[in-house]
């Protein structure tokens, strides 16, 4: 894989929190052109080791490709001079910090609060002078000396080993204050813990709780008096790296848990040097240290594990290789930690029981179908690791002897281990399937007191009885803070009775804070559903609860922070038993205190709910002291409820509205009616919308994003519209009947708008005049199958930001810009066309006016019509356009001039139905991707055709004549082609 396309995946990556499953390169960067848009970017990469020169420039034209907005900017920080000369533009060598700044690092690591008891001023500045300027130095000493007494500050002063010399460089000075660091740690077993950082990779972010299970396999952590569990103690030593700035970047869960960590790449190797005599390296151990060699690391060349002179004595192996043989794992039989993840390897030896030392087992993301039957001999073992085992289809029926397991992790749909009941030392088990068997029902729960986070209860259909769902003791287990109750059965007459009593039978401990129930298909749900019994509650689902008629009393959990309604197909009313607030007889609330509901609710979904028609708000009751609903609801998301008719008004603060799929408009109106603070707005199918209320858009002076979708009779945007002074994106799509904007009135409105898009809006036949003059920050502007709309203004010089405009399949559209287009100096990406028919060629050509001066310009789309045979021949001038589409032209030959051309990389040909000559003779050296699509009366493609050298993929599809391909002397040429598709043609 290249260096540029790595770039660009971790760009991806980052901007949209989740990996890249694409593979071809031209579609990445199409992503990230849809990500970043027009707007300003600043890319940072971080401590930059190596790049090559060639790669560095191809990725920055790649990136000037994507984005060429003007202001855009990439900041490299590394320790290598050799990278700095190969990106550095403007080299910036970083000073030191001033005194000043270390000292504010240093405080805010040392004291809690940052305030700096008297008698410890003085020594704290004479302490950060040691640190030479260098933040890290200030970060780790102020986090040595955090809850420290003045004598131990005084013993770092007095007995100081920090004061450089004149060779010292800052990069020595900070290894004596890591090693300080290091040397002040508390108990030689954390000295321990922080060392076995060597055996993992340089840059890594690793799992926390994965390390601390690694610690416990190695012996590190023992129990003592007060801690007696060993992974709270791997936890408290992580906190006491993490203080001591020896770990950072943490990443955080959905409840601020620390899921994952990096170390500096410093500090990793204090780590190498502490542990180096005992880790395998070939380089650096002679024959006699590597007969002292006790880890096998992952860094470690698997290829000359035969080095190790005696492998009794090796307790960690990092294996990455895809076989082991019998004889090697035998040979090393005092193993405590065994990691085959990602090796490769099918199967697993049965000596592998032989090992009964191991505390530690991973063969996550391998492909092992099966397991031995000797792997329930590891009494020691601890933890089990098989993520992401797709292939691995059971467990051994004997893993209920393995008594000392504590950690167990399996990919969800594999069949679950036999009496896991067995095992009650288990913390980590997070998913339990039950089934009818003895060994699988849920009664193996019962005895798991110990178990920890996360638990997903699945197939609970065959959970038959309150009382054995009451086997399970979910009521007692208090470390487990996110629990999913799942079942998988279809509806059956009768069911809804039992699964209500099995419910009933599964309440949790009042310390849960994440709860998802999905396909419950009871009428009601249990009392327990209420404040007292869930009081910590932060996160509530329930889903496909088909049967349900009602919701369960919650509007008095304090914490719940988001709530998830789905599918309640039968729920016809959100009443007031939702607030949890008791009605008396005369209709008012028994308790005249002020009424607070869901004071904690940040985010509600209403969704699937096909029978909901009205949704009452607590407004409705008599009280004497007020009400406070939803006091902090910022997003409110209602889908596929198509006979809701009713809301509630009282959502003053609500910031992002969605409504999908609501047949009636009135919700809208309601939900509107008292809204201020309004920034997203998303309306979709909301079959009897006309148009908004004018107040809705005045009192939402904050809206940010406005979306009608699918709205059939919406018809017009309010006078109103102007007065959204920060509107950035305006969006109306497939509403057939829109058909006017207001005049604009005032003299400046939508001057924030970056984005605008009208698509099959088939009323529209025409924009005010002077709609557009005010738009100086727009970026994108689209306008696309509007099949009524005769012109369109466009005023290209008040538009300097632009770099996406796409004004196409507008088939009426008889007035065409003309000669404004070079005005568009950050235009990127360009589409238009098709136009009326009674616009001529010439007129059309004139469009392209000045095009050749737009240098940022990347991407071209253009529609013509089957009775045009000429290009217009400003396209020819382009020689930074990267890619073309040419649609729906009469030419029977490319032009010759498209040689010029000489950066193009995507070229598309379609519906040239006239075209019978390719020839590219020596055009094109960039070109990678060619698409040749209905071009009838093509018969051949010439030798010269293989003059595009870096040619990659290759389409030729419903060419009906095409007959004749180059010689296969002439196709040796294209030694770059990976993809070559003929479809629908005679060959």
């Amino acid at each position: 894989m290249s260096e540029t396309k790595i770039f660009l995946e971790q760009i991806l990556e980052s901007l949209t929190e989740r990996k890249v499953e694409v593979q071809r390169r031209d579609i990445i960067v199409k992503k990230l052109q849809d990500k970043l848009g027009g707007n300003n970017y600043l890319l940072v990469l971080d401590d930059l080791w190596c790049v090559e020169s060639t790669s560095w420039h191809e990725f920055v034209d790649t990136l000037r490709g994507i984005n060429t907005a003007k202001g855009n900017c990439i900041l490299v920080t590394t320790r290598m001079k050799r990278v700095a000369s190969t990106v550095a533009a403007d080299l910036h060598m970083l000073g030191k910090l001033t005194e000043d700044h270390c000292w504010s690092i240093f405080k805010q690591k040392a004291f809690v609060d940052g305030r700096v008891p008297e008698e410890l001023a003085s020594m704290g500045n004479k302490i950060v002078k040691m640190c030479h300027g260098l933040p890290l130095a200030a970060s780790v000493l102020g986090g040595l000396l955090h809850n420290k007494e003045k004598h131990e500050w005084q013993a770092i002063l007095d007995g100081s080993p920090l004061v450089a010399g004149e060779d010292d460089n800052g990069e020595n000075s900070i290894k004596k204050i890591l090693k300080l660091s290091y040397d002040y740690l508390p108990s030689p077993h954390l000295k321990k813990c922080f060392a076995y950082f060597a055996m993992l990779p340089k840059d890594l972010m690793f799992e926390k709780a994965q390390l601390i299970q690694l610690w416990m396999a190695e012996g590190f952590l023992h129990p003592c008096q007060q801690t007696t569990v060993m992974e709270d103690i791997g936890n408290n030593f992580f906190q006491l790296l993490l203080r001591n700035s020896l770990l950072q970047d943490v990443v955080l869960d959905e409840h601020n848990n620390i899921k994952y960590c990096k170390m500096h790449d410093l500090v990793h190797d204090l780590a190498g040097d502490i542990f180096k005599s005992k880790i395998f390296d070939p380089k650096g151990n002679d024959g006699e240290k590597l007969s002292q060699v006790r880890y096998f690391g992952w860094d470690s060349p698997s290829d000359q594990i035969d080095k190790i002179n005696e492998p009794r004595r090796l307790c960690t192996l990092f294996w990455r290789n895809n076989y082991i043989s019998e004889d090697m794992l035998l040979s090393f039989k005092f193993l405590r930690v065994l990691n085959l993840s990602r090796s490769g390897i099918k199967e697993l030896s049965a000596s592998i029981g032989k090992l009964i030392y191991l505390r530690y087992l991973d063969i996550s993301s391998t492909e092992i179908t099966a397991l031995p039957h000797s792997i329930c001999k590891l009494y020691n073992l601890q933890t089990f690791r098989a993520n992401c085992c797709y292939s691995l289809k059971e467990f051994p029926y004997e893993m209920g002897n393995m008594i000392s397991l504590r950690h167990i992790y399996f990919y969800s749909s594999s069949q679950m281990p036999l009496n896991l009941g067995q095992l009650t030392c288990l913390q980590t088990l997070q998913y339990f399937n039950v089934g009818l068997e003895k060994g699988h029902r849920i009664e193996e729960l019962g005895c798991l007191n110990n178990l920890r986070g996360e638990l997903s209860i699945n197939e609970l259909e065959l959970v038959r009885s309150r009382e054995e769902a009451l086997t399970a003791y979910l009521q007692e287990k208090s470390n487990i803070y996110k629990l999913t109750y799942l079942w998988s059965h279809q509806e059956s007459e009768g069911c809804e009775i039992n699964v209500e009593h099995v419910l009933d039978g599964l309440q949790p401990h009042p310390n849960l804070k994440t709860f998802e129930v999905v396909r419950y298909l009871g009428t009601r749900f249990p009392s327990w559903f209420n404040e007292e019994s869930l009081p910590n509650l932060v996160k509530l689902k329930l889903s496909n609860c088909r049967s349900c008629k009602e919701i369960p009393s919650l509007g008095q959990l304090k914490f719940l922070q988001h709530l998830e309604l789905v599918g309640f197909h039968k729920l016809e009313c959100i009443g007031t038993t939702f607030y949890g607030i008791e009605v008396n007889n005369m209709g008012s609330s028994s308790d005249n205190a002020i009424i607070q509901v869901f004071l904690s609710l940040k985010e509600l979904v209403l969704e699937n709910m096909l029978s909901l028609i009205e949704w009452k708000g607590v407004e409705l009751i008599p009280t004497t002291s007020g009400v406070k609903m939803f006091p902090v609801l910022e997003k409110l998301r209602i889908r596929y409820c198509p006979l809701l008719k009713s809301t509630p008004k009282q959502l003053e603060i609500l910031r992002e509205l969605s409504i999908e799929r609501v047949d009636s408009e009135m919700p809208l109106l309601n939900l509107c009616s008292n809204l201020t603070s309004l920034v997203k707005c998303s309306v979709s199918f909301v079959k009897e919308l006309t148009c908004f209320p004018d107040e809705m858009l005045r009192n939402n002076v904050s809206l940010q994003h406005l979306s009608v979708y699918n709205c059939r009779e919406f018809r017009e945007l309010p006078q109103s519209l102007y007065n959204l002074h920060s509107l950035k994106s305006l969006m109306i799509e497939y509403c057939t009947n829109f058909s006017s904007f207001p005049v604009p009135s005032g003299e400046n409105y939508l001057t924030s708008l970056q984005n605008l898009q009208l698509w099959s809006c088939g009323g529209l036949a025409s924009l005010p005049s002077g709609m557009l003059e005010k738009c100086r920050s727009l970026q994108n502007l689209r306008v696309n199958y509007c099949n009524n709309l005769v012109s369109f203004p466009l005023h290209a010089g008040d538009m300097p930001s632009l770099s996406y405009l796409s004004i196409a399949h507008c088939p009426k559209l008889d007035s065409v810009p003309t000669g404004g287009l070079h005005h568009l100096t950050r235009l990127r990406e360009l589409e238009i066309g098709p136009v009326s028919d009674m616009v001529d060629f010439e007129a059309f050509q004139l469009t392209f006016n000045g095009i050749q001066q737009l240098l940022s310009l990347r991407t071209l789309l253009v529609f013509g019509h089957l009775h045009w045979d000429s290009l217009p021949y400003q396209l020819m001038q382009l020689s930074a356009l990267t890619h073309i589409h040419i649609c729906d032209f009469g030419v029977e030959a490319l032009p010759h001039r498209l040689d010029n051309l000489t950066s193009l990389e995507v070229l598309h040909l379609v519906r040239c139905k006239r075209l019978q000559h390719v020839d590219f003779s020596d055009a094109m050296p960039k070109l990678r991707y060619l698409r040749i699509c209905d071009c009838p009366l093509l018969e051949a493609l010439s030798d010269a055709f293989c003059n595009l050298v870096s040619l990659e993929e290759l389409r030729l599809e419903n060419c009906e004549k095409l007959e004749h391909l180059p010689s296969r002397e002439a196709m040796r040429r294209l030694t770059k082609l990976c993809f070559f598709c003929i479809k629908g043609g005679e060959m």
